[in-house]
């Protein structure tokens, strides 16, 4: 959600950026949602299959924008169309997606790789830990597996 809205806030708020930043920003911001959103719909794919898909998405509407038929144009004339649709095509988008991708998929490798170790610190039990907890015997085991 913080990608939206700084997304959303550099899109209708952003002229005070300097010259040639606010757009390349804006595509960065537009392809780093949808690798977060490719990760929601797909969280056991690899993190580089989930930045090939984020990429290959913002590639095809891209691309798309050369495409022009009334329906299409009507659509892409909406405030929401052309958030997501775009409204033409520029080549000098297709890096700004792909450093978006990057930047969210690190992001994403390193909020992972955090979490997942502080969830096997708080998992590991030391030897000291083990010695001071009570000791099951086989009539224990027994109890807990009936029914």
């Amino acid at each position: 959600m913080l990608t939206v809205g700084i997304g959303l806030a550099v899109h209708f708020g952003g002229h005070g950026l300097p010259g040639g930043l606010r757009d390349p920003l804006g595509d960065a911001l537009w392809a780093a949602m949808v690798y977060w959103i490719v990760s929601a719909l797909s969280p056991t794919a690899s993190p580089l299959g989930r930045s090939l898909a984020a990429i290959a998405f913002s590639y095809v509407v891209e691309f798309s924008q050369l495409y022009h038929s009334p329906w299409l144009d009507g659509l892409r004339a909406t405030v929401l169309g052309q958030l997501v649709l775009g409204s033409g095509f520029d080549a000098r988008d297709l890096p700004a997606y792909a450093v978006g991708v990057a930047i969210a998929a690190t992001i994403d490798r390193i909020t992972f790789a955090r979490s997942s170790t502080e969830t096997a610190n708080s998992s590991v039990v030391t030897r000291s830990e083990r010695s001071s907890l009570p000791s099951r015997s086989a009539s224990d085991e027994g109890r807990r597996s009936a029914p």
